[in-house]
């Protein structure tokens, strides 16, 4: 009996943007139901290499598999098209529609290709919100009426608002304080075990990498120098790896410090940073 195909295969993935270089040979294998976080330095290509298997960007040479099926020939574009309606993707920026309501924000794909009526996206929308935690009082509300933490939420509802077997979520916890970026990792991996998804997610934050993944990936220099168990992140051996850990130590103490309130009696009250408590960690545009 033959080995079962991995959920997505990544085979020597490159591609540049005019004369950079952003992935110069990706090569991944992600099993179903599993989670992997993708870290790496700004520009080191991870938004790029999550929009290249969603299908939004192009590979100038390489490969993406799914279920077997490649996404990115232009000779099985019909069953490439497919393959990528299996795929939920959660925007680093939320990216939700500001005229439209929160229901239809969270339905918008159901309603595109008139898959359901009205009633039954809304329906659908208001069931997706109760596994973020949220509800059905939110539905007719407009996106500017949230707060930056509600706004993922619904991000993340309209992300599985199909049942997508496999789950893209770039920078989940991005901008949020550390309440709401625990809170938000705490209910992605809620929503990883109960819809049994394939995930793979953008982070700089490892504390939210450690909640919601049992894989990293490492990207370096446009291609992966590591992966293993997450569990194994901090004895990884790898250089790369623990310089980008160190890195985010050294933030992490730094924010810790802003944050703090200066000592009594010492005679300086100093004004906290405009970013003190902002967010969980270091935050990048990648390329």
């Amino acid at each position: 009996m033959s080995a079962p195909h991995p959920k997505i295969q990544v085979r020597d993935l490159c591609k540049a943007f005019g004369r950079e270089p952003v992935l110069t040979g990706v090569d991944l294998e992600i099993g179903a139901g599993e989670a992997w976080v993708l870290l790496g330095a700004s520009g080191s290509g991870k938004t790029v290499l999550l929009k290249c298997i969603i299908g939004l960007v192009r590979p100038d040479a390489g490969s993406v598999v799914i279920d077997g099926d490649e996404t990115n020939s232009a000779r099985t574009r019909r069953v490439a098209n497919g393959q990528l309606e299996k795929i939920g993707m959660l925007f680093q920026r939320s990216a939700l529609f500001d005229s439209l309501k929160v229901w239809e924000n969270i339905a918008f794909r159901l309603l595109q290709t008139k898959q359901v009526s009205r009633q039954e996206a809304r329906d659908i929308a208001i069931r997706r919100l109760a596994l973020v935690h949220m509800g059905a009082d939110v539905a007719d509300l407009m996106p500017a009426e949230l707060s930056g933490g509600m706004q993922k939420r619904v991000a993340l509802a309209r992300a599985i608002a199909g049942e997508p077997e496999i789950l893209l979520l770039d920078e989940p916890t991005a901008g949020l304080d550390p309440i709401l970026s625990n809170g938000i990792s705490d209910l992605i991996a809620e929503i990883v075990r109960e819809l049994n998804t394939t995930v793979i997610s953008i982070t700089n934050d490892i504390d939210s990498a450690r909640v919601i993944s049992d894989h990293v990936a490492m990207l370096h220099d446009g291609a992966i120098c590591w992966t293993g168990p997450t569990g194994d992140l901090t004895e990884s051996g790898d250089a790369h790896v623990a310089e980008y850990i160190h890195g985010w130590v050294e933030e992490q103490a730094r924010l810790a410090a802003h944050a703090r309130p200066a000592p009594e009696g010492d005679g300086i009250a100093e004004s906290p940073s405009p970013s003190a408590g902002s967010h969980g960690g270091p935050t990048a545009t990648d390329t």
